[in-house]
């Protein structure tokens, strides 16, 4: 089995772990305000969106869109990142 270790500078709890539903993408989100995506085949961060408020959990709506929600119970979409 083969594994990827990833470099995640979380400062906070991580309230929702989800991949893409057809890529290695991985969507984190965080208490510390952070949304962020990961090509995990690639070790690479490809989105990085902080927030003013602590992130209640994210999504996928598809490949290409990504979903967030805030403690402020605003919902934040992400688009072709």
């Amino acid at each position: 089995m083969k594994g990827t270790c990833l470099e995640i500078d979380i400062r906070d709890a991580i309230s929702r772990l989800q991949f893409a539903p057809r890529s290695n993408n991985l969507l984190i989100s965080s208490w510390d305000s952070t949304l962020r995506l990961y090509d995990v085949d690639n070790g690479l961060l490809r989105l990085d969106a902080s927030m003013e408020v602590g992130l209640l959990g994210c999504c996928f709506q598809d490949e290409t869109v990504a979903v967030s929600i805030g403690s402020d119970c605003c919902v934040r979409r992400f688009v072709d990142f």
